[in-house]
């Protein structure tokens, strides 16, 4: 995961990417409000397929950064079952 500081070294973004499955996510987490963190993916898959190759964008949310990832996580698995069935 990769970090992004502020001049006043407060984190402002991380990277890093879900790769457990048929797809791929590449991940940016923020914290838009103190109590709460979004975490954003580009998900695509992990081997070309055919009409199942487009680019997806989900979003996680939760009120820790973990959660936010956590949440997004269950979103891919959640879209993995249902194009890979």
């Amino acid at each position: 995961m990769a970090t992004v500081l502020s001049r006043d070294d407060q984190i402002i973004e991380h990277w890093g990417v879900i790769a457990d499955g048929a797809y791929v996510a590449e991940y940016q987490t923020r914290q838009p409000d103190p109590s709460h963190w979004i975490a954003v993916g580009l998900v695509t898959p992990a081997e070309r397929m055919t009409d199942r190759s487009m680019p997806r964008l989900l979003v996680g949310s939760g009120k820790t950064e973990e959660a936010a990832i956590l949440d997004l996580e269950l979103r891919l698995a959640q879209v993995e079952a249902a194009l890979v069935s």
